[in-house]
């Protein structure tokens, strides 16, 4: 009898479905006459009374690997729905729906209905813009200030001839325009930027969800580039919480397709090579993205057998040797496996580094029970590992404008196509000694240590963060000089991290003068209010580094030969842990803890697209969670009305 009305009680369950649920295969909210699913999207609610399952039809449907794939990739964009939610933001994001009656949902999803109409004009005007023409002239913007920036998706001329073609996936092009329109002068755009941006953003990812849920779907390379290029997008707009959502869609997604290994042997060169160079972009925005407390790295080393990208410009070595592997890179062998013109291998093997920076600066790992002094120690190996990248490179000891001008520089103008991936490899290695070295950084993982600490060593990590923030002032200030107008939107990060440690030493000037490291902090400051400003988290930065105002006795006591055990000002403490962490850096949505200021901590409101999820601390109600998804006006994540499946809360 029990299993009669269970079925019983299914049955009405699915019958409640829209048309436009069942046949897409999502979760209604049965309420009429339109659910929420039709109201985010704006689209006709029909019920039918009369539901036909067929119970015979659900067979097989193809050879298995397909269907794994499938089966893979809806996993993967649940989990990614499921994230969009966090379990930690249920109090506020869903509080006015909880509990909320029928009819009152009923009142919630036809103004949602209504607010969509607006959004679906404006976004048929921007795609209505993306003519042949228009098209093209986006190409020429996106390999000139996009490309390898470090991002390398494409072979340039493949994508060319998809796009002259018509061929390439409909998210794609929007991932591509959402990319390549910030940089844009187009008349068109003008003035619109930021408003195209994100109108293709959320029509890429309205796509993606839409075509990666329907039956016929094969997963392709495709969505892991627009899926790991919209992360990019959300996150240099302050909204890290749904990048990382999007970014680890895009980390599933690849390991379902196996790019982390050596491509097969009858793909073309430039086929092999483009899922090369799509993985180490996933790789490279998983490790870039962790620097901060609140994501360690996804992907482990361990698991990267695919080999190091060749040349970008070429996307081709049918002749050469076979490019190593990153671990055979980090072992140090004896016989260099790179050559200096690398750029894009020695970026990826700085980033790397970059990742176990990150665990041990930011302690996402188990804590180190070897002093830092200890040859054994993960501090002693990550820096020999920047030793070994020294031996890549003649600008890490000479003048960085020398090196330039050697190799890139042509009739005065710099290649900076060229050029991109041998300066951001060379900024990255700066950041990588700046957080190894930092004052407040290393001065917290000594305290979890009862060993008197050498004075030596304090020394020598006190002047090495000092000559590396110098370095990368200097770097910037070059690059200003040869009339750069674009830069990645990492260097802001490596702005900040270099003229907060200046900031200390003008404030305690014993190991530099106090104009000096003034100059050097006005440099960083130039690059990040340098116009035109292309990045929005860059005016953020500058101006919590500008409010950057330590005490004098603070300064002192990070500069200082003698580790003094003393818990800091829980006040100083917290702002000195948000100034090195990147996520909360680029963050639109923020509190901000003055060091010179007593007062309570202030917060700027975000805009109704730039709410900060956050940390999840425990499992959510999937229950109550639902509930509330029904209810929630999904404008307020930033995000596209057209969702899927229901958003809940997981993490990547």
């Amino acid at each position: 009898m029990t299993e009669e009305r269970e079925r019983e009680r299914e049955h009405k369950r699915v019958r409640q479905a829209c048309a436009n649920c069942r046949r897409k295969k999502t979760r209604c909210s049965g309420e009429r006459p339109i659910c929420a699913f039709c109201a985010r999207l704006g689209q006709t609610c029909r019920y039918t009374e009369d539901f036909y399952p067929d119970s015979g039809a659900v067979g097989y449907a193809g050879p298995l690997p397909q269907e794994n794939h499938r089966l893979a990739t809806r996993v993967a964009l649940l989990e990614s729905r499921l994230s969009m939610l966090d379990a930690g933001s249920l109090d506020n994001a869903f509080a006015p729906g909880f509990g909320a009656s029928t009819e009152q949902r009923r009142r919630t999803s036809g103004s949602q209905q209504d607010a969509a109409s607006p959004d679906n004009r404006i976004d048929n005007e921007f795609a209505s813009l993306l003519d042949h023409g228009t098209l093209q002239t986006l190409a020429n913007v996106y390999f000139r200030h996009c490309h390898q920036q470090p991002y390398t998706y494409f072979h340039e001329s493949t994508f060319r001839q998809r796009l002259e073609a018509g061929s390439l996936p409909t998210y794609l092009i929007y991932a591509f325009a959402a990319t390549a329109v910030r940089f844009s002068n187009d008349p068109n755009f003008v003035g619109r930027q930021a408003e195209a941006m994100n109108c293709f953003s959320r029509m890429a990812w309205s796509e993606i969800m839409e075509q990666s849920f329907s039956d016929n779907h094969n997963l392709s390379i495709s969505t892991v580039q627009a899926a790991n290029m919209l992360g990019i997008v959300d996150y240099v707009a302050g909204r890290s919480g749904v990048a990382w959502v999007k970014m680890g869609l895009a980390i599933r997604l690849a390991q379902t397709l196996l790019l982390s290994r050596e491509p097969h042997p009858w793909l073309l060169p430039h086929e092999a090579e483009e899922r090369r160079h799509t993985f180490w972009s996933v790789y490279l925005l998983d490790k870039l993205m962790s620097c901060g407390r609140d994501r360690p790295p996804v992907i482990l080393d361990a698991d990267c057998t695919v080999r190091l990208p060749v040349n970008p410009c070429s996307f081709q070595n049918p002749l050469g040797p076979d490019p190593p592997t990153l671990a055979s890179i980090q072992e140090i062998p004896d016989i260099a496996p790179l050559e200096k013109s690398d750029h894009f291998a020695l970026t990826i093997f700085m980033v790397s580094t970059l990742g176990y920076i990150a665990r041990w600066a930011f302690k996402h790992s188990a804590p180190e029970t070897r002093l830092p002094w200890d040859s054994r120690s993960e501090f002693a190996r990550i820096n020999g590992i920047l030793l070994s990248f020294e031996s890549y490179s003649d600008a890490c000891d000479v003048d960085f404008a020398d090196v330039l001008d050697r190799h890139f520089v042509s009739h005065g103008n710099l290649d900076e196509v060229s050029a991109a991936h041998f300066m951001y490899s060379h900024v990255v290695y700066h950041v990588n000694q700046l957080l190894l070295h930092h004052p407040f950084l290393l001065r917290q993982h000594l305290q979890s240590f009862k060993a008197n600490v050498p004075i030596g060593f304090l020394r020598a990590a006190i002047h090495k963060g000092k000559d590396h923030a110098i370095r990368i002032a200097a770097i910037f200030r070059i690059l200003q000089q040869y009339g750069r107008e674009t830069f990645p939107s990492f260097f802001g990060y490596a702005a900040v991290l270099a003229g907060m440690i200046l900031r200390l030493h003008a404030v305690h000037p014993v190991h530099m003068s106090e104009h000096e490291a003034n100059a050097h902090l006005k440099s960083c400051l130039s690059f990040l209010d340098h116009k035109p400003v292309r990045w929005e988290s860059y005016r953020r930065m500058s101006k919590i580094l500008k409010d950057f105002e330590p005490s004098s006795l603070l300064a002192e006591e990070l500069l200082s030969l003698r580790l003094d055990r003393t818990p800091f000002e829980p006040g100083s403490e917290e702002e000195l842990w948000q100034m090195c962490d990147y996520s909360w850096l680029a963050s639109s949505a923020r509190l901000y803890v003055k060091t010179n200021s007593h007062t309570p901590a202030r917060s700027e409101s975000p805009g109704p697209q730039d709410i900060a999820l956050p940390r999840s601390g425990h499992t959510p109600d999937f229950d109550a969670l639902y509930n509330g998804a029904m209810s929630l006006d999904y404008s307020l994540l930033g995000e596209p009305r057209s969702d899927d499946i229901v958003n809940l809360g997981l993490r990547f």
